[in-house]
């Protein structure tokens, strides 16, 4: 309700990202993988959105910024749209950047029925491809 239309177009193309990561220890999150371009920026154009709004969405309280620490003890299943995929490291610890919903962005996410973001999907594999967590 509180939400105005442009809010509401970026936090769907948000949710068209999110990737629902569960570990043993520490269950379940929905989360946006902040993936890195060649710049060491992140890659809004991966996204469809203006990553610069996330802020915004954090005022709101839909998401808050966070990172996921890797370590070589843990895996971490990682499920986008019905694709899994186990992460690991091979290093003693790897963090990752990541954007995590609140409870209330998870409730507001079940409700927008989200399609998957492919080109988003291709590019955070390769880019855990590249930083070698992809089991």
């Amino acid at each position: 309700k509180l939400l105005n239309p442009s809010e509401a177009k970026i936090f769907t193309q948000l949710c068209c990202c999110i990737w629902d990561l569960e570990e043993a220890h520490f269950g379940r999150e929905k989360v946006l993988i902040k993936d890195m371009d060649s710049n060491g920026r992140y890659s809004d154009e991966t996204w469809g959105f203006n990553g610069s709004f996330i802020s915004h969405l954090e005022e709101v309280g839909l998401v808050y910024d966070s990172f996921l620490q890797l370590d070589s003890k843990r895996t971490y299943n990682a499920t986008f749209f019905g694709k899994v995929h186990k992460l690991k490291t091979n290093l003693k610890e790897k963090q990752i950047d990541i954007v995590a919903l609140t409870q209330v962005g998870v409730e507001i996410f079940n409700i927008v029925n989200p399609k998957s973001n492919n080109n988003y999907y291709k590019r955070t594999l390769e880019y855990f491809e590249k930083i070698n967590i992809l089991k």
